[in-house]
Formats: C-alpha cells, sequence, structure tokens
C-alpha cells in the first residue's frame, strides 16, 4: 500500500512539472502578443490560445490544491513536505492570477 501511496506523490510532482510548463507556455504567448500589438499585428489568435491554457492550468492548480488538502489514510510526506507543496502551489495560483490580470487588461484595450 505503500508503494502506491508513493506512486501517488509522483504523479503530483509530474502534475506540477506539467502546470510548470504550461504557465512558462502562457507566459511565453503572452510576450508573443505583445510583441504582435508593438509592430500592429493581430495578437487575438495568440490571446485565445493563452486563455485557453490559463484555463487548463487554472484546473490542473485546483486538482492538485485538492490531492494536497485530502492526502491517503497514512500520510506519505513529512509536514516539512507538505508545507513546501502547498506553497508551491499558493506560489502557481499568484502567478496565475497575475496572467489572468495582464491578459484581461490586454483585451480591455483591445475594444
Amino acid at each position: 500500500m505503500a508503494s502506491r501511496q508513493i506512486i501517488v506523490f509522483d504523479a503530483w510532482i509530474h502534475e506540477v512539472e506539467e502546470a510548470m510548463r504550461l504557465a512558462e507556455d502562457i507566459e511565453s504567448r503572452i510576450r508573443e502578443r505583445d510583441s504582435l500589438q508593438a509592430v500592429g499585428g493581430d495578437p487575438n489568435s495568440v490571446l485565445v490560445g493563452a486563455q485557453r491554457k490559463l484555463m487548463l492550468l487554472a484546473t490542473k492548480l485546483d486538482r492538485l490544491e485538492s490531492l494536497l488538502q485530502n492526502p491517503p489514510a497514512k500520510p506519505v510526506l513529512s509536514e516539512r513536505d507538505l508545507h513546501s507543496r502547498k506553497d508551491m502551489i499558493l506560489d502557481m495560483q499568484q502567478r496565475t492570477k497575475q496572467m489572468a490580470i495582464n491578459l484581461s487588461t490586454s483585451q480591455s484595450l483591445q475594444k
């Protein structure tokens, strides 16, 4: 049973890594949108893609947070590790909120 719990938390780390890559992709799209706006291009397709990925990221972070809040009956993580992972999620959520603000601000500027 302990090996199953370890696999669950290894999957958690894998999912955090996916979330980080997704956030980097969104930030890259935001930079691309800014570049297109600077040269007078149409950033709408980039903006729509970034918004879609932002929603995926928010869902992934919610799932990760839920896994931490509802651990297996016998915890595999130390308190320190648990707090570290919670901090990681909080940081990613703040980053996600900032990206959402950036995207919504640019949408209102385009109107």
